[in-house]
């Protein structure tokens, strides 16, 4: 392969149509300690949860996003049995378009979302 079809860093582009996802990292001190251990050991919000050392990825309910699914729930019943600050950050993130958000421990504190102390 010549040079001239890779990156800098030696790795080849990425074809064409490659479907690329983004996703925001926010604090998990946006969530509460024990919800942040139920994300990560006892999942029962029925969310798809992938938890790792230092947070959790978190898919967004589709009736939170841009492009809402109009056979899922309602979007005012949809945070029904999740823990009020996790219904938040979820929105948040719908809101903004994104169908995953990542809670890390080195995460960003975002300005309208209430933090707490762990």
């Amino acid at each position: 392969m010549s040079s001239d079809n890779k990156t800098s860093g030696g790795v080849p582009p990425l074809p064409d149509g490659v479907w690329i996802m983004r996703l925001p990292v926010i604090s998990t001190a946006h969530v509460e300690q024990a919800t942040m251990n139920l994300l990560s050991h006892d999942n029962n919000f029925d969310l798809k949860v992938i938890p790792y050392p230092e947070g959790a990825i978190i898919s967004i309910p589709t009736c939170w996003t841009d492009d809402g699914d109009p056979d899922e729930i309602d979007p005012d019943d949809a945070d029904n049995g999740l823990p009020t600050e996790l219904a938040a950050c979820l929105r948040w993130a719908g809101s903004h378009g994104f169908y995953w958000l990542r809670l890390d421990s080195d995460g960003d504190v975002i300005e309208g979302l209430r933090t707490f102390d762990w």
